[in-house]
């Protein structure tokens, strides 16, 4: 009886502290932004580790550092001074840490630790960099909707039959394989050997 008592109370101080983690945030006023107040509320079994976590996904993760690249790219056309593309890719002060992404996992070929963005477009594409330039270096930059900037490279995506490509104005879709080709080739790194 002693030890059905101890479970018991156990089960339920469990269950208290699973209620108190995952308790729902209460909104102050909707007029000033709290920290957290549009925050998900995560399942008591995300709690524990064994739910699946909303928005933490390989394509989100793969997705979210697609967009970087294209608002990277915005910001730098902000002063509105020059719309070209500059021919050096380092002018764009990229963080290196995009071309790193975790869901990677080491599974590719990795980019050494000193790897830098190259000095040209044609050897960015060229490198081991899992994004590919889809700009013309001679072209300009419009911040259109329809003008596609980056690809993830053929290996390295997270979708298994799609790619996700980010557009001038910063949106993320994702493309066929056979869209997907037809942009690689025009960036001038895939064959049909592939």
């Amino acid at each position: 009886m002693k030890y059905f008592v101890i479970i018991l109370f156990s089960v339920f101080t469990g269950f208290c502290m699973g209620h108190v983690l995952t308790k729902k945030e209460q909104k102050l006023d909707s007029k000033v932004y709290v920290p957290g107040m549009y925050r998900t509320q995560k399942s008591f079994m995300e709690v524990l580790g064994f739910g699946r976590t909303r928005g933490r996904s390989k394509i989100s993760r793969e997705k979210s550092y697609l967009k970087q690249l294209g608002t990277t790219v915005a910001m730098y056309y902000d002063d509105g001074d020059s719309t070209k593309y500059p021919e050096n890719p380092n002018e764009y002060d990229i963080d290196l840490s995009l071309f790193c992404p975790p869901h990677l996992q080491g599974k590719y070929i990795g980019l050494p630790k000193d790897w830098k963005v190259p000095d040209s477009w044609e050897a960015f594409n060229q490198s081991n960099s899992p994004f590919v330039f889809i700009g013309n270096s001679n072209g300009h930059y419009t911040g259109s909707s329809d003008t596609p900037l980056f690809i993830t490279r053929y290996g390295y995506q997270a979708g298994k039959d799609f790619y996700q490509l980010v557009y001038e104005d910063g949106h993320v879709s994702s493309i066929s394989k056979a869209s997907a080709i037809e942009l690689w080739k025009k960036a001038g790194v895939w064959n049909d050997l592939d």
